[in-house]
């Protein structure tokens, strides 16, 4: 009865697979079946578990052979394996360092912005070494637009500062040529705020090496009045440069000379011998003291070449506190009367211009020197031998006991009042347009 009742089970159990084509299965036949299946599912498991092995060896393989695209593509097929997510990461960087040492700069950076993130393995430093051999690359193709873009972004990275400064100088230089003088202007604050247009003074005195550092400051001016009736057939004076915007260039002279010049046309002669004739703009000191004076031209008049080559001179306040009777000092004219650079050694005497010139000048507003200055150097700049100025030529002073001259001296404006000069300018003329100043 038990074995037929076992026998009914089986026949259900054929009856009901019938559809998958068995008609009849005997018990040994049933258990074969089994037993292939379970091989068969027992084998895929293995199979499962020697897969991710296999793939993890060659990706593996591949890395190391710099067959990077094919590891990355393993790495990521098995990631959840062992530490497959971690030879993703380094393979991932060597492909970046290979593709920077060829030369595949933007492939490289869009790694690098990739492992940036948490600055693996220094990618942020090596993002930088693909950007600046890209900024590098448009430098040397003439593209500075795109060049100073990088080295901008770049900052203090080698010597991208430096490159950053040279791409605005030839982007500048690129909009004078092709006419577009205001743009490239416009881009000048760039070189202003780099201190492009200073110098630094020299830490121990040196006569020749200060003459040199300075020669670039000075101006000369000149104006031939053609009437025998004008009470100066011709005049000429100095001035040095002050401040370099993008709208003007702003000098320091002294006034008498400008009074004199009258707001007539006048030949600007700078130390390479380039001339300008224009009429320039000026204001003086409000205290009538003083013969300082401050005047300017358009900066768009200057040739960009000599504007290139321009200084400001270099001035504080505290360099006046280092001063002391019997130090050096020279008056540096540039073609002075239009015809040859004039350079006067003198030395500083004292502070107290009202004692020394019985009140002719005043101690507030000047300075006395041995007599050494000549026709024609009023306003011209007073360095000492560091290449600091110190002020601007603008009289003289002697003593006669009767037709005996028994003492003589210059007196040079001081240069403390520059700056609220300059300020007084820009308030009262308007505004620089492109600098806001």
């Amino acid at each position: 009865m038990m074995l037929y009742r076992k026998n009914e089970l089986l026949t259900g159990f054929y009856e009901k697979y019938e559809d998958l084509g068995i008609d009849s299965l005997t018990i040994i036949d049933l258990r074969i079946a089994i037993s292939l299946a379970l091989l068969i599912f027992a084998a895929g498991i293995f199979s499962l578990a020697a897969y991710p092995l296999a793939v993890y060896k060659r990706a593996e393989e591949n890395a190391l052979k710099g067959e990077y695209d094919a590891a990355l593509s393993d790495y990521e097929t098995i990631i959840f394996y062992e530490d497959s997510a971690e030879r993703l990461t380094q393979t991932l960087y060597d492909k970046g360092l290979y593709l920077l040492r060829k030369g595949y700069y933007d492939e490289a950076s869009e790694i690098f912005i990739t492992l940036s993130e948490e600055d693996y393995k220094g990618a942020k430093t090596h993002l930088k070494e693909c950007n600046y051999a890209l900024a590098s690359l448009y430098y040397e193709e003439g593209n500075f637009e795109k060049a100073a873009g990088f080295f901008s972004a770049l900052g203090e990275f080698k010597n991208s500062r430096l490159r950053y400064l040279s791409s605005v100088y030839y982007l500048i230089a690129k909009d004078y040529a092709e006419g577009r003088t205001g743009e490239g202007l416009s881009r000048l604050h760039i070189l202003i705020d780099a201190g492009y247009f200073t110098y630094s003074c020299l830490s121990e005195p040196d006569h020749e090496r200060a003459i040199e550092l300075v020669r670039s400051t000075s101006v000369n001016l000149y104006s031939d009045f053609g009437s025998d009736s004008s009470e100066w057939e011709y005049y000429t004076g100095s001035g040095c440069v002050y401040k370099i915007t993008p709208d003007f260039i702003y000098f320091l002279s002294a006034k008498h000379v400008l009074d004199i010049l009258g707001g007539s046309s006048v030949t600007l002669t700078f130390f390479d011998g380039t001339a300008i004739t224009g009429k320039p703009e000026y204001i003086d000191s409000p205290d009538e003291r003083s013969d300082l004076c401050i005047f300017r031209i358009r900066t768009a008049d200057i040739p960009l070449k000599l504007l290139y080559s321009l200084k400001e001179i270099s001035f504080e306040p505290s360099f006046y506190e280092e001063l002391i009777p019997g130090s050096s000092a020279f008056l540096y004219a540039a073609f002075w009367y239009g015809r040859e650079t004039l350079i006067t050694e003198t030395e500083f005497t004292g502070f107290d211009a009202g004692a020394l010139t019985e009140g002719v000048y005043d101690g507030d507003n000047y300075l006395v020197f041995r007599r050494a200055s000549r026709n024609g150097q009023s306003g011209c700049p007073v360095f000492d031998d560091r290449g600091r100025c110190l002020a601007v030529s603008s009289g003289y002073y002697y003593k006669k006991d009767g037709e005996e001259l028994i003492f003589t001296a210059d007196c040079y404006c001081r240069l403390d009042r520059a700056a609220e000069l300059y300020t007084s300018f820009i308030t009262d003329t308007g505004q620089d347009e492109n600098t806001g100043q």
